[in-house]
């Protein structure tokens, strides 16, 4: 625990003691509180250690409530959704008024958007296998070596999707194909996604 000089959570203290314990629903008092706090957050024991600083509290505090000597409440991080994500990470944080400390207790998701379709990676490698067996002209797959020899463009059988989604649905397509195109007569040469016919 920090050894403080003087105790810089004396206003918020003051605050906290005119409040019943439990959920605080009224919003003079949740402005008072967030302003202290975000005053001397900088100074709290662990909160550096969170990479979490007094600033980022400014209108950001949710569902605070108060179970002495505990203050606890929710923020938002936005760091996940800058790389598309439709989900935002929750931080439920606790600060010990008695000792100047703070420390995540909790943490969640909020869905901010839809949720993506789930997608069947067995039909859409069924669907380029069948490409395939029809030796049909797509925007899906080149033809090479004659015809003994087909390139399947990944991106043109998987929907649009961001970071780890693309990634596990790449995985699961290239793997259904595999399966459906031994069944053609087709092997994986050694560039992903080039099939080539097997010879007997």
């Amino acid at each position: 625990m920090v050894v403080l000089e003087h105790d810089i959570l004396s206003k918020l203290k003051d605050i906290l003691s005119s409040i019943e314990p439990g959920k605080i629903a009224d919003s003079s008092k949740r402005r008072e509180i967030e302003s202290e706090l975000m005053g001397c957050w900088d100074q709290l024991s662990g909160s550096s250690d969170q990479k979490t600083y007094g600033w980022k509290l400014s209108g950001r505090m949710e569902s605070i409530e108060w179970h002495p000597p505990h203050l606890h409440f929710w923020i938002e991080r936005h760091g996940i959704t800058q790389y598309g994500s439709s989900k935002a990470s929750m931080h439920r944080w606790c600060v010990d008024v008695s000792n100047g400390s703070v420390e995540i207790v909790k943490t969640a998701y909020r869905q901010l958007g839809p949720i993506s379709k789930r997608f069947d990676a067995k039909a859409a490698a069924m669907m380029a296998a069948e490409l395939v067996k029809n030796h049909t002209d797509s925007e899906g797959i080149i033809w090479a070596s004659g015809g003994q020899a087909v390139d399947i463009k990944v991106q043109h059988f998987i929907p649009e999707g961001v970071g780890q989604t693309v990634i596990g649905r790449r995985k699961r397509f290239r793997t259904a194909l595999q399966q459906v195109m031994a069944e053609l007569g087709w092997k994986e040469a050694r560039k992903y996604y080039r099939y080539e016919r097997e010879t007997s």
